[in-house]
């Protein structure tokens, strides 16, 4: 027979046969709860941790929502087998890390949450809470967690992914309309073996302005004011911004196949999300590019800290 005995802070007793086990009760997340550092993780990074990795303490990782998309997002056997291999991934980094393991929020979420000029945001705003807890561990069991997180992530609603990703595409078939027009052939072949000639041309504060009007918020006052200056100090501006650099690349590099499309849309959240979080996670060369030329003050790790 089992018998409870009084429950103490953030632990569980029961007795059976004379011998005490515990079971550790994480209290619920909440914004003064989160850790004091947070690094958003790219894909490749989560691959490639150990099992048994434990972070460093105040330190937390975020994931963009759009990475449970891009592991979901090839509905072939192949695909499902990297779901549950990320996923069971995820649920060993959450038994050694619990409550330091949060989601990201999308761009459209993180400029809503922007309402006055004089205000930076802080975690409460790209954290998503409320759906980081469907993320907490229920029990250990690693295949019972996988297919749980699989059957979540497919429920969520994936409409602001779409209308993000037509935008994103729409703005790089401009791209290569207006950039015959605004770089020269020889410009662009300057622009191709110079990092540093494409780093000028994208910090530009005129790269953004035209395109951040398109939010009425920008339209006058402090928040027009700002689209005269880099870094970006908004997340409209940043996320505009990035729709400039990876409409540039496809000009530069054309994609005969499309697959690059996706990969860039994808990065372009992680880098984002990672503007705000302060810091990334990541080993992809491109993404780490992208990070030092548009938000030169977000820290680049090669690898979980």
């Amino acid at each position: 027979m089992w018998r409870r005995t009084r429950v103490t802070r953030g632990q569980r007793h029961s007795v059976q046969r004379g011998r005490l086990s515990f079971r550790r009760v994480v209290p619920p997340l909440t914004h003064r709860s989160l850790p004091r550092t947070l690094i958003v993780a790219d894909l490749n990074v989560v691959e490639g941790g150990r099992r048994d990795y434990v972070l460093p303490d105040g330190v937390g990782l975020v994931l963009p929502r759009v990475m449970f998309d891009e592991v979901l997002g090839k509905p072939d056997s192949r695909g499902e087998d990297r779901a549950r291999s990320v996923f069971g991934k995820l649920h060993d980094l959450l038994v050694r890390n619990r409550g330091r393991v949060l989601l990201g929020r999308n761009p459209g979420e993180i400029d809503a949450a922007e309402h006055n000029p004089d205000v930076l945001l802080d975690a409460r705003h790209w954290i998503a809470l409320d759906h980081s807890e469907l993320f907490r561990l229920t029990d250990d069991d690693r295949n019972a967690f996988v297919t749980r997180t699989m059957e979540i992530s497919r429920t969520w609603d994936w409409s602001f992914s779409k209308t993000l990703a037509a935008e994103f595409q729409s703005f790089r078939e401009d791209w290569k309309t207006r950039g015959e027009r605004m770089i020269s052939a020889e410009d662009a072949g300057v622009f191709r073996g110079h990092p540093e000639h494409r780093m000028a041309f994208a910090r530009h504060p005129a790269r953004v302005a035209l395109s951040a009007v398109s939010n009425p918020k920008f339209a006058s006052g402090r928040w027009a004011q700002s689209l005269a200056q880099f870094p970006d100090r908004y997340s409209w501006p940043r996320w505009k911004r990035l729709y400039d650099w990876y409409g540039l690349q496809a000009f530069l590099y054309p994609d005969s196949n499309g697959d690059r499309f996706r990969n860039d849309f994808e990065d372009a959240q992680y880098a984002h999300l990672a503007s705000h979080a302060g810091a990334i996670a990541t080993n992809d060369r491109g993404l780490i590019e992208t990070m030092k030329t548009l938000f030169p003050s977000t820290r680049v790790l090669r690898s979980l800290p």
